[in-house]
C-alpha cells in the first residue's frame, strides 16, 4: 500500500482504477459509509484514459472497514498495484 500525508492526515492506497466513472462510483459508496476518501489522478485520467489509473486513498484508520466495503459490494474489479 501507499501511504500519502496531506495536512496532517496520513491516508492509504486502496485501490486503482482504469475507469474514472468505477472510481467515483465506488468513492461515492464508501462515502455512504462514512468512509472518507480520495480520488487521485482523476483528471489526468481524463485526458489520458486508462495509461493512468485512478488511485482511490481512505484515512489510514478507515483501511481495513474500505477493503470489506470493497469486498461486499464487489462493485468493480479493482487494477492490482504492482508497486505494492
Amino acid at each position: 500500500m501507499k501511504q500519502f500525508i496531506l495536512g496532517f492526515k496520513t491516508m492509504q492506497q486502496l485501490a486503482l482504477y482504469e475507469r474514472y466513472d468505477e472510481a467515483h462510483i465506488v468513492k461515492t459508496r464508501l462515502e455512504h459509509e462514512g468512509i472518507n476518501c480520495l480520488l487521485l489522478d482523476e483528471h489526468v485520467n481524463r485526458l489520458y484514459g486508462s495509461m493512468v489509473l485512478v488511485r482511490l486513498c481512505v484515512d489510514d484508520c478507515d483501511l481495513e472497514r474500505a477493503k470489506q466495503i470493497l469486498r461486499r459490494y464487489q462493485l468493480f474489479q479493482v487494477v492490482e498495484d504492482e508497486t505494492a
